[in-house]
């Protein structure tokens, strides 16, 4: 066999092998992603939770302390309406 035509027979193997090869390891990418997503997102998750937590109890110090008394002492006044409007019940 002269040289160019064995460079172009390797060429064309390659090239006939090249999808199966792209195939495979983008199925593995994606076997990894998957085995490993749930992970990710479970870590990513506590993590979340674990910083909301401290931070609720950091601003638990931080604040004062809440009041028992919400509502103001004494009575409601009533309503006063104009004379003419009249409102049915």
């Amino acid at each position: 066999m002269s040289g160019p035509f064995e460079w172009l027979v390797k060429v064309l193997f390659i090239v006939m092998l090249a999808p199966a090869f792209i195939c495979l390891f983008v199925q593995l990418f994606v076997a990894a992603a998957v085995a490993l997503l749930p992970w990710v997102i479970g870590l990513v998750v506590l993590l979340g939770l674990t910083i909301g937590f401290a931070a609720g109890l950091m601003q638990r110090r931080r604040l004062p302390a809440p009041t028992t008394d919400r509502v103001p002492p004494g009575e409601v006044p009533r309503i006063r309406r104009p004379k003419g409007i009249r409102t049915e019940r």
